[in-house]
């Protein structure tokens, strides 16, 4: 029986370890925050309501209203299936409009239902923590200092962790062994992508993983360095600072958005202070049209 929601559930769950990673190593810019929450909220919903689908629970879906005799068959018809997954595979398969007539359960009913579908109910937080900022960072203006803060990604790392073990446990995503001396999962290659190996985290900090990240250490070398120091012409924006950058240290120059990126970080969480006269001193030099002394005195806080 082929579980119809599993394709898409795998796309988003690996979409979401890829951004988990990068905001894990520094690139924490409101573009991953708001892709990692979209694709784990997305994830999390596709394999629970194909849990209800293999439970055969027909709270997955409903028809709310009931417009004609056609209509009223086809819910009682969906209704009476002892089996979903074929149920819904047929009607996309006879290519009519009656697939349309359905709406899925919503997330926050999903959320109600997990406990008694998954039996944990340390999840319900981390459900309801996931739907608030997938809700904020769709229909809300979102400022990214404050979205998705770090004890917010720490509690979706750990929850990722347990959430990733149980879809292994019901065979969601296949285990082909675990290895005997070190308890590791290993999986064939069609599923690799889908292998959350981490480990549990006692707190996270955004400012450390970007003082660590191993770009942002080079990054730090150049901006500290006498030749950074001298006439960089006019430099004011972090953009700027890329270009300068990448011209000055050529082993950096295919690390354009990385570095881009870190600087950002950088300068958002005040591990740089860019000098206010920087800015005054390049609308100066664009309205004059001439070169105009400025030393690019950037201060480093790490």
């Amino acid at each position: 029986m082929r579980k119809i929601l599993l394709d898409n559930a795998y796309e988003s769950w690996s979409s979401a370890i890829e951004y988990h990673d990068y905001i894990k190593q520094g690139y924490a810019t409101i573009k991953y925050k708001k892709q990692f929450v979209s694709s784990l909220h997305n994830a999390v919903e596709l394999f629970l309501k194909q849990i209800l689908l293999d439970k055969n629970d027909h709270d997955v879906a409903e028809i709310k209203k009931v417009k004609n005799a056609d209509m009223a068959n086809l819910r009682a018809e969906y209704y009476a299936s002892h089996n979903l997954n074929q149920f819904f595979e047929d009607l996309e398969k006879n290519g009519s409009d009656n697939l349309n007539y359905f709406s899925s359960i919503p997330f926050y009913r999903l959320i109600g239902k997990a406990n008694k579908i998954i039996g944990k109910n340390s999840y319900e937080k981390s459900l309801k923590l996931l739907q608030a900022l997938r809700n904020n960072g769709t229909h809300f203006y979102i400022n990214g200092k404050n979205f998705l803060n770090d004890k917010e990604f720490l509690q979706l790392h750990n929850f990722m962790l347990d959430f990733f073990d149980y879809l292994c446990e019901i065979n969601l995503i296949p285990v082909y062994r675990i290895d005997s001396k070190t308890n590791e999962k290993i999986f064939d290659l069609e599923y690799r992508k889908l292998n959350f190996n981490e480990k549990k985290m006692d707190n996270f900090s955004y400012v450390d993983v970007v003082k660590s990240n191993d770009l942002s250490l080079k990054i730090k070398k150049v901006i500290t360095s006498d030749e950074w120091r001298t006439y960089c012409y006019s430099c004011s924006t972090i953009y700027d600072f890329v270009v300068y950058i990448t011209v000055t240290d050529k082993q950096l120059d295919g690390n354009f958005n990385d570095i881009y990126t870190l600087l950002i970080m950088m300068n958002e969480l005040k591990l740089i202070e860019i000098p206010e006269h920087l800015e005054k001193n390049a609308k100066k030099y664009n309205k004059q049209g001439r070169e105009t002394e400025m030393f690019c005195n950037i201060k480093v806080n790490f």
